[in-house]
């Protein structure tokens, strides 16, 4: 998710607020309890990311290959690709989280992992179903609430997009139970479970079958990227080169990206 800009490049503390504990009963004519929750939080800052690109005279003169909309447009989506490219790198690099020093991912249970690794297995009934059950038996920051979060979205390679695609829109799957050939496809159209699979090229130069599982921010902090004030999309500055013809542009960005939370993301080295 988008986080708020930064005005500067110093780091930058998000906080993370652990889930309220259910509400008990008062009895008659007697005062509220007060709750208490846990909180922690992450650290990240923006970084520059910056290029320089000539126009030559003859292109100009010429508008050759249609200089002038194409380069601002390839310029536009490599700086877009890039930000993308970040996020995936936070999900594929698994660095450990300030606030409890764990890997993102760790299949231990709490306190000494996240318990967000599956068994390896292709995407199907089985491992979608331990997705979900681990997933949302996830706890809050103090172990005593289950927060039932929910996976949003499935990324996955290009790799093994076919196969994961064809899973999806199958209203039915193949079963050994005897005495049955097919059963109801719940993660296939009409199904019960809303789960969304979003192909990723850059995941392909870390894996080519490890899948990961997601929930929506709005339920749980997962991966945030925030841009420098000014810098939300990547700023052209043009230049008239003194010691030869045509122009040059530096192209500027400025952004950062930091994962907040494990309780969201979930992750299979698949097969």
């Amino acid at each position: 998710c988008k986080g708020p800009n930064f005005s500067d490049f110093k780091d930058h503390n998000r906080s993370i607020l652990g889930e309220i504990p259910d509400p008990k009963v008062v009895p008659e004519n007697k005062e509220f309890g007060e709750v208490t929750y846990t909180d922690s939080k992450e650290g990240y800052h923006v970084e520059v990311y910056a290029m320089i690109f000539s126009i030559t005279l003859q292109a100009i003169l010429n508008n050759s290959l249609n200089a002038f909309t194409d380069a601002p447009r390839k310029m536009g989506s490599a700086f877009k690709r890039k930000v993308n490219k970040l996020c995936v790198g936070v999900l594929t690099a698994n660095d450990a989280l300030g606030a409890d020093g764990v890997a993102l991912f760790h299949a231990s249970a709490v306190p000494t992992g996240h318990a967000n690794i599956g068994t390896t297995g292709v995407v199907g009934k089985t491992t979608m179903d331990e997705m979900y059950r681990k997933m949302m038996l996830q706890t809050g920051l103090d172990t005593t609430v289950i927060t039932g979060v929910t996976p949003r979205w499935l990324l996955v390679p290009p790799n093994i997009s076919g196969d994961v695609m064809q899973f999806f829109g199958s209203r039915s799957i193949a079963i050994n139970t005897a005495g049955n050939s097919e059963t109801i496809n719940v993660y296939g159209p009409g199904g019960m479970r809303i789960l969304e699979p979003i192909v990723e090229p850059q995941l392909a130069s870390n894996s080519a079958t490890a899948w990961y599982g997601i929930s929506d921010s709005a339920e749980v902090d997962t991966i945030e990227y925030a841009f420098l004030d000014g810098y939300e999309t990547p700023q052209i500055t043009p230049e008239r080169a003194f010691s030869r013809l045509g122009v040059r542009y530096s192209v500027v960005q400025a952004v950062g990206v930091k994962a907040l939370d494990y309780r969201g993301l979930y992750t299979n080295a698949g097969a």
